[in-house]
């Protein structure tokens, strides 16, 4: 069991501080003073946290927190399952991205033949032009399409495609941008390769990707690794408090069960969804 997201006050506190996971901090905060955000809602993943440490000494299993990608590599090579519990970091991208200035990141976008696909609409504020255009043309596949037409329509999925755009856009603005498609850890951000190449050549067990919503990554894994392995993720966007929940739970399955860590996980992801289906059915 992985960790690379806080666990408790303490590592809260070193995130905020800009200690570890500079990415993650910015969706922690979003702006909002460090207190409120504890109080009104970290304080409650942080014990989910603790409970799902408890479930997983239950089971003897290996927990990590502050795990780093040299953790990846020690648990992958003597366990059968590794929850990596941390942040995606993905193809969107921010104004904070943006490191260069605004004419060298023009000029950069021209040569790489990139420019009449961003509309620049707003030219009062270049910058703030620049993120909308190149975000809609890395969503639309515009991007992707300008230079691997055939790709596309055989990607079979939006998210795939815009993840291979925004490699293009980091690719033509080089230092003038931050780049995306990253997993991060409590040692940095590194690339779906470099985590890949992390996991152990002789792991042949269920790997779950957990709060990370990247099929990027797990597209790359499968790729690389064939069925050698099972890959447990999700495109979508993961609260940490009910993944965190749905960890223990399964856990709590494997303790009075012989389910796989696999089966029972995508047991208990079928009923929240039957619950949350309920629930949207209800509100109507």
């Amino acid at each position: 069991m992985l960790f690379a997201l806080p666990t408790d006050r303490k590592t809260f506190d070193a995130v905020v501080g800009d200690e570890l996971l500079s990415d993650y901090r910015q969706l922690l905060l979003r702006g909002d003073p460090p207190e409120a955000v504890w109080q009104n809602r970290y304080r409650r993943i942080a014990a989910a946290a603790q409970d799902l440490i408890v479930a997983a000494g239950a089971l003897n299993a290996t927990v990590v927190t502050r795990a780093t990608l040299a953790d990846v590599e020690s648990t992958s090579s003597c366990h059968d399952v590794v929850v990596v519990i941390g942040h995606w970091r993905g193809w969107t991208v921010s104004g904070a991205d943006l490191v260069a200035d605004d004419r060298e990141l023009l000029s950069r976008l021209a040569e790489a033949g990139f420019d009449d696909l961003i509309a620049l609409d707003d030219r009062r504020n270049i910058r703030a032009s620049l993120v909308r255009g190149l975000n809609a043309a890395i969503e639309s596949g515009d991007i992707l399409r300008r230079v691997e037409p055939s790709v596309v329509g055989g990607l079979g999925n939006p998210a795939l495609a815009a993840a291979l755009g925004r490699d293009l856009v980091d690719e033509a603005l080089g230092a003038g941008i931050t780049p995306g498609n990253r997993v991060e850890l409590c040692d940095g951000l590194h690339t779906p390769g470099n985590f890949e190449a992390a996991l152990s050549s002789d792991f042949r067990g269920d790997l779950d990707l957990a709060t990370c919503s990247s099929v990027v990554l797990a597209a790359l894994i499968k790729r690389r690794r064939g069925d050698s392995l099972k890959v447990v993720h999700t495109m979508d966007l993961v609260d940490p408090l009910v993944c965190m929940i749905a960890i223990t739970a399964t856990l709590r399955e494997i303790g009075a069960s012989d389910q796989s860590y696999a089966a029972a996980r995508l047991d208990v992801e079928s009923r929240l969804a039957a619950v949350r289906k309920e629930l949207s059915e209800t509100r109507r």
